[in-house]
């Protein structure tokens, strides 16, 4: 493949590795554009009260706007409900809204835009409210961008925000209106010393369903939470492919051997990836021990004494045939970043990058055949991480496929002389055990 790259394009293989990522870079980041919307199951109800089934869009954006795209099916036609015409709906078993007037109290929490007055000032709306906790105490959440707002509701009584606003004293101080905890303490009387658990109550959404949810269990009411919690993900896949690699020899920083000799050399391992709770379960750390074996044979000058860089051409070494047998546990790490295509999660990109250790065998050498001097050269030893960078397709969450590149690797080194491991590219494919 990269031989007919190579002539097609008329370039050698450096030069049509640098043609080939700025391409590279552009699909990377032009990914995201188009790969974030999807639709999930769900239901919406409408004003007569009817309940259907279907799926609605979730581009895990932070608040819900006051219209909603849905289909009938996965591959219907999208649609478009107003919150004139929907009272409720859900998105899976974990995520509910319901339509509220309320007032809301928009006042801006950034530092260089705080209030100056201590009062919120609450505005009549009509939105979507998130149901986080629904029970004889009910806790909903409303968000807009960076603004941030919870309401409560006991028993058949009216939707009301709990009230939290920072502002700016006369004296430029910037001071909370924390009237939320007074709320809390004139609404909930269950349990012993209130008052102290609230006085330490954040204004946050883990620390408040913590406490409704007490409060519903101490007066003994059912209460039902609908918070979207995403469960980390474990991934066991056995890996196989082969790396494209090539060797190349310097002295100093002139190169004795300007031929790219490329060779394609097998490759195997497994992967253990977890996939991480938050982010849409798109975020994953992953490790991929493998196997991996290099044999060549490579006509490169080894200089001697009397050789530097104002004689690249090798005077003063002499010609050798070496014979490159090198085989080695190699040990990436890295972070994987997943995007969606379909509404399903069925088919999924992603890009990898991170960093990985080659730990050579015993048996990896590098034979000098030359007959003037037959000493050995040293495989590096040092074991320095190597970065990588990668891209790939994943297909109904079994089978995967991956192009990785390598950067360059110095395998052996002394004080004029180094031996390479050019850039290299690997392709790899996954397949899940569980």
């Amino acid at each position: 493949m990269l031989k007919f790259l190579t002539k097609l394009f008329n370039l050698d293989a450096p030069q049509l590795m640098k043609k080939l990522l700025l391409p590279f870079l552009f699909l990377l980041f032009s990914l995201k554009s188009f790969t974030q919307v999807i639709y999930e199951p769900g239901y919406i109800i409408n004003e007569a009260g009817e309940k259907n089934e279907v799926w609605i869009r979730n581009d895990a954006r932070a608040n819900k706007s006051e219209e909603i795209k849905y289909k009938s099916s996965p591959n219907g036609e999208i649609r478009t409900a107003t919150i004139q015409n929907v009272k409720e709906f859900g998105i899976g078993d974990s995520q509910k809204y319901s339509r509220a007037t309320v007032g809301i109290d928009r006042s801006s929490d950034e530092a260089k835009s705080l209030s100056t007055t201590r009062n919120a000032d609450l505005k009549e709306e009509t939105q979507f409210l998130q149901v986080l906790i629904e029970g004889y105490a009910s806790l909903y959440r409303y968000r807009d961008g960076s603004l941030e707002r919870f309401f409560l509701k006991l028993d058949d009584g009216d939707i009301e925000q709990l009230i939290y606003k920072r502002f700016t004293s006369p004296d430029s101080k910037i001071r909370e209106n924390n009237r939320y905890k007074q709320q809390l303490l004139n609404t909930f009387s269950c349990g012993e010393n209130p008052m102290t658990k609230i006085g330490r109550l954040p204004y946050r959404t883990s620390s408040l369903m913590e406490f409704v949810q007490e409060f519903n269990e101490c007066a003994g009411g059912e209460y039902q939470i609908f918070l979207m919690k995403k469960k980390a993900v474990w991934n066991l896949r056995a890996k196989a492919g082969v790396n494209l690699t090539n060797f190349s020899t310097h002295q100093d920083h002139y190169k004795i051997v300007p031929d790219f000799q490329y060779t394609i050399d097998p490759r195997v391992g497994v992967e253990v990836e977890y996939i991480f709770p938050f982010s849409n379960n798109k975020l994953s750390l992953f490790i991929e021990p493998g196997f991996t074996m290099h044999k060549a044979r490579h006509d490169l000058i080894v200089p001697t004494a009397g050789s530097g860089p104002s004689n690249p051409e090798g005077v003063g070494g002499y010609p050798a045939t070496v014979e490159i047998d090198y085989k080695a546990v190699v040990i990436p790490l890295g972070i994987r970043y997943y995007f969606f295509l379909n509404d399903t999660f069925s088919s999924k990109m992603f890009v990898n990058a991170g960093l990985s250790v080659d730990l050579h065998f015993n048996s990896s050498q590098i034979i000098n055949n030359n007959t003037m001097d037959g000493r050995d050269l040293e495989l590096n030893s040092s074991q320095i991480p190597t970065a990588f960078a990668g891209i790939g397709y994943s297909y109904n969450d079994r089978f995967n496929i991956e192009a990785r590149y390598y950067p360059v690797r110095t395998t052996h080194e002394t004080t004029a002389y180094k031996l390479h491991q050019d850039h290299s590219f690997a392709l790899l494919l996954g397949y899940k055990l569980f």
